[in-house]
């Protein structure tokens, strides 16, 4: 019982409310969002942030983020890797990524033509595991621009018939 008491007591420190404020999701500024077309498999890339301002350190069990353009969810990214523990007062890194389909190629090429990507918002979904349990994490990044690489040229080229 004994043992138990300092999870209990860092339950009741940290409510839900805390910690919304104290664990905190950006997109990392050295990398922007960016959609590869070019590639054999095209796909969309991101580097997230999370600053940890708590006495915690994070285990990252679960980390999905629903990119929405043009008005509806395009397409959801996902951490495949599992990155290194979130330790306590430090800003911690997770790279999402998913493979485009041929729809949404389509999109990007037709508004990358006319230069009008969409600004996108990015629903975060993440569950992390620390001393007090497993917590849900949910937050929103609004009106974000990415960046739209290579030419679906050689992606064309290369489709399977």
């Amino acid at each position: 019982m004994i043992a138990k008491l300092p999870g209990f007591l860092l339950k009741r420190y940290y409510s839900a409310e805390r910690l919304r404020n104290e664990v905190l999701f950006e997109i990392s500024p050295e990398r922007p969002l960016m959609f590869s077309l070019g590639t054999f498999v095209p796909m969309f890339s991101a580097i997230f942030t999370v600053t940890n301002l708590t006495t915690l350190t994070w285990k990252v069990l679960d980390f999905t983020t629903e990119i929405q353009a043009w008005g509806e969810t395009f397409m959801t990214a996902r951490a495949n890797l599992r990155p290194e523990p979130i330790k306590a007062k430090t800003i911690g890194s997770i790279f999402a990524q998913c493979y485009l389909n041929e729809f949404q190629v389509n999109r990007l090429t037709e508004h990358r033509k006319t230069d009008s990507v969409a600004p996108l918002t990015i629903d975060i979904d993440a569950l992390f595991e620390s001393k007090i349990g497993v917590v849900a994490f949910n937050s929103r990044i609004a009106s974000r621009r990415a960046d739209i690489t290579g030419s679906t040229d050689n992606a064309q080229s290369m489709r399977l018939k």
